[in-house]
């Protein structure tokens, strides 16, 4: 015999949820105000003063990957309060993740 309710325990959790689920649902995945450049744009940068490509994807992909770019750096995603500073907020910094 059951205990009343006992198959529920995932309602209230559920209902508690779902409006962040809701709001998030049309949130864009990227800040707007932050600029995109189109790969054409990123390659003829490449090794000009002022311009930083970073490869941010996550170590497992980073490894498994054989595609590198040339002139990218390699830094960790999780860390970007570490390594952020070291770079000129001045320059343009582009960070990949693909």
């Amino acid at each position: 015999m059951s205990t009343p309710g006992r198959g529920r325990r995932w309602l209230l959790p559920v209902l508690l949820l779902l409006p962040l689920a809701i709001a998030c649902a049309g949130t864009k995945l990227y800040a707007p105000e932050v600029a995109r450049m189109e790969a054409q744009s990123v390659k003829s940068k490449i090794g000009t003063v002022d311009f930083t490509l970073i490869d941010g994807r996550y170590d497992r992909d980073w490894e498994r990957s054989k595609r590198m770019i040339a002139g990218a750096v390699r830094e960790d995603p999780l860390e970007v309060s570490l390594w952020a500073p070291k770079y000129p907020k001045t320059d343009v910094i582009v960070v990949y993740c693909a």
